[in-house]
């Protein structure tokens, strides 16, 4: 793609982020809120994969938008008594919040324009997926190794405990 189909679909999932994210935000309701995170989340992989972070856009939709999306909004629509929870604190005021967003926005924008990026003309970026692969089984094995008995071990305890529960009943 040349430059103007980039910058377009940059921007276009940019907006398309950051618009869903504020309604997650501003929403009363939790299930608009989910689908809205969907976008959001969805967004990112494809900012992910402009910049061709292939593998990251890829685990990006399979676990946030594939996995733990789902399992949100299937935990709303099962819980009968989610209707009825408010989710504003009232200790909490609207005003201290704007006052954080405000702080926090200076201070990204000073680093945004107080900072000295290094631009690349004419560099084609190559996928990561090879070298992230290599890496992992290569240097990273024993932890790639020890994360994946870890996964594990935490599937056969839920499974045991889920089936000891059933057995009590």
């Amino acid at each position: 793609m040349n430059g103007f189909w980039v910058n377009f679909f940059f921007i276009l999932l940019s907006l398309t982020a950051i618009l869903s994210a504020l309604y997650v935000v501003l929403t009363n309701n939790l299930v608009r809120a989910a689908f809205a995170l969907f976008f959001t989340l969805f967004s990112v992989a494809g900012l992910y994969a402009i910049l061709s972070a292939d593998f990251i856009a890829v685990v990006q939709v399979m676990i946030y938008v594939g996995g733990i999306l789902v399992l949100i909004i299937f935990g709303i629509l099962l819980t009968r008594t989610v209707f009825d929870m408010s989710l504003y604190d009232k200790k909490m005021s609207k005003f201290w919040a704007g006052v954080i967003v405000v702080i926090m926005a200076l201070i990204f924008l000073k680093v945004i324009f107080g900072t000295d990026w290094l631009v690349r003309s004419g560099t084609t970026i190559q996928p990561v997926t090879a070298r992230l692969g290599n890496i992992f089984l290569s240097r990273y094995l024993l932890p790639f190794e020890v994360a994946s008995v870890l996964l594990l071990v935490a599937i056969v305890g839920a499974l045991f405990i889920a089936r000891r529960e059933v057995k009590k009943r």
